[in-house]
């Protein structure tokens, strides 16, 4: 019994770290030399937690990928650093409760999505 837990355990563990393996970070730059997103690629397909910036630098969105789609959360940023929304995608497509800000930081409103659709503002 034993062995067979070893085994079990050594194989779980060797495809986990094959599978974060095929993980490559991906990293793509402005012409000023600040970075213009990064993030990580299984393949050609984004894969994992992706961010975006302003070309001064600052963060301007983040977002989980799955699959090469938008999948998990997702929050964007005005340049001043102020949240501007905040939600979840699923296989591509928002759900569930929305958040919008103003640009001073102040909530503005709220939008519930089901499959990519607004069914309720």
């Amino acid at each position: 019994m034993r062995i067979l837990f070893t085994f079990c355990f050594v194989l779980i563990c060797s495809s986990n770290l094959f599978c974060q393996a095929n993980l490559r970070e991906s990293i793509r730059y402005y012409n000023n030399g600040n970075i213009a997103e990064m993030g990580y690629v299984k393949g050609a397909v984004k894969e994992g937690k992706w961010s975006i910036y302003f070309m001064t630098g600052e963060e301007k969105e983040r977002t989980d990928f799955k699959n090469g789609l938008k999948h998990g959360e997702h929050m964007e940023f005005y340049l001043n650093g102020y949240l501007k929304t905040l939600g979840n995608y699923e296989n591509g497509l928002k759900i569930g409760l929305w958040e919008f800000y103003k640009e001073d930081g102040q909530f503005l409103r709220m939008v519930k999505y089901k499959n990519g659709v607004v069914i309720q503002e």
